[in-house]
């Protein structure tokens, strides 16, 4: 990763519906991040566990941006749909790690 990349990573933690959501997010490599949610009086539901539009938060932009560092400006990646299905309420701290392998990209 280039110097403008690695700043691009560490600016993203500050964008405001993160920030408030509580989600913090770090480069493991070029292909994988990796996303991080405390369960907090800001993203709690009434039932004590985590607000569903909270980790769809979490998990919503990170493939399309592994993908934009990827391919480059020579191309224009858009996030056309998502979905998210949930296994169980998320107490305490929740982590989703995104990976765009080689072969995928190709």
């Amino acid at each position: 990763m280039n110097l403008r990349q690695r700043l691009m990573e560490r600016l993203i933690n500050l964008y405001p519906p993160l920030v408030g959501a509580g989600i913090r997010s770090r480069a493991v490599d070029e292909r994988t991040v990796e996303v991080k949610m405390k369960l907090t009086a800001f993203n709690r539901n009434l039932v004590g566990v985590h607000f569903g539009g909270s980790l769809y938060a979490m998990c919503d932009p990170w493939f399309m941006l592994i993908l934009m560092r990827l391919l480059g400006k020579d191309y224009i990646v858009w996030d056309k749909a998502a979905s998210i299905q949930f296994k169980k309420p998320g107490r305490g701290r929740v982590t989703a790690q995104f990976h765009i392998p080689p072969e995928r990209v190709d």
